[in-house]
């Protein structure tokens, strides 16, 4: 045997493994490093197969700072007596209605609590009047009407009788910084279908009124509405915002515009040229009842109409 010869069973398998650049690998390498077992690998493809379209990489969330926490404002439920009470009933216990105004900015709700009339204590519940919006009992939502319900002997209360009268005594229907500072105030007792006089003074609630007025002059008097003291309009508008010293509509009192008058305003001292509520060749009251109720920008509200119309017909007294 030659030389030549010797050396190829040597050389065979040196060859073999440079081409190869290493031992073959395993199955389980195979599976760890492409993803699919040995088996799942095409055989022999006459083309390579096309690269599976790469999954999207989900977006890398961007630091953000977190928001401040907003501060939850403090509850402020705020019940004003309107200055009314409804009696009823016969027997030995007469029912009696204190009317209040939720003026808080939060539900007030009283399933019991005590109120005073003159020196007499009682217990009763707060309950909010027909149209009030709440759907927890014994509740009355902000800027709406309700009543604090006792029972009471029938000696207590006469016809248009005024007595002092307290709510909440033991401060269990309101919340917030001071609600408890106008629980008091002078009521006037009425019976259903009656009604006392209304003056310039006096507020105007079912005593006055006759019916149950609107939430927005509940307990607010004619004079402190005229005088810009008292909102008494939906759009939360004083009357001084067009009624004022520089006003171009006939009644122009010398205030300046959205501020309150000082002194409040009398009804019978001239205002603008021979412009008075009445009492002057010109009186302004008659103009003003026949104002359109909406669709201009001089509208009256018909409940505000209404409350003139009654100081009106009670002799517009002061």
């Amino acid at each position: 045997m030659n030389a030549r010869a010797k050396l190829v069973p040597i050389l065979v398998p040196v060859l073999l493994a440079a081409c190869s650049g290493a031992a073959e690998p395993d199955e389980a390498s195979i599976e760890t490093n492409v993803g699919v077992s040995h088996a799942a690998l095409p055989v022999n493809p006459i083309e390579p197969p096309e690269d599976p379209e790469p999954t999207p990489r989900p977006p890398r969330p961007v630091p953000t700072t977190p928001p401040t926490p907003v501060p939850h404002a403090p509850p402020d439920s705020d019940l004003r007596p309107d200055g009314a009470m409804r009696y009823y009933g016969g027997g030995s216990v007469w029912g009696v209605q204190i009317d209040v105004v939720n003026i808080g900015t939060t539900p007030a709700t009283g399933v019991s609590g005590r109120v005073s009339i003159g020196p007499y204590f009682f217990t009763g519940k707060l309950y909010q009047y027909f149209g009030g919006t709440s759907t927890t009992p014994n509740t009355v939502n902000p800027r709406e009407r309700g009543y604090i319900k006792i029972d009471v002997p029938p000696t207590l209360l006469s016809l248009c009788g005024s007595y002092p009268v307290q709510i909440d005594v033991d401060h269990t229907m309101q919340a917030g910084a001071n609600p408890f500072a106008n629980d008091s105030r002078s009521v006037l007792a009425y019976e259903t279908g009656a009604s006392c006089r209304l003056t310039w003074y006096r507020p105007v609630n079912g005593a006055t009124l006759g019916h149950e007025p609107d939430a927005k002059i509940a307990g607010k008097s004619l004079r402190d509405i005229v005088s810009s003291v008292e909102i008494a309009r939906g759009d939360n508008n004083k009357c001084s915002a067009c009624h004022h010293s520089a006003s171009p509509y006939p009644y122009a009192p010398a205030v300046a515009q959205n501020m309150a008058s000082v002194p409040p305003i009398d009804p019978f001292a001239v205002a603008s040229g021979d412009q008075a509520w009445l009492g002057t060749s010109a009186p302004w009251l008659p103009r003003f009842l026949e104002l359109p109720e909406s669709g201009s920008a001089a509208a009256k509200p018909a409940y505000l109409k209404d409350a003139f119309r009654k100081w009106l017909l009670d002799g517009a007294i002061k």
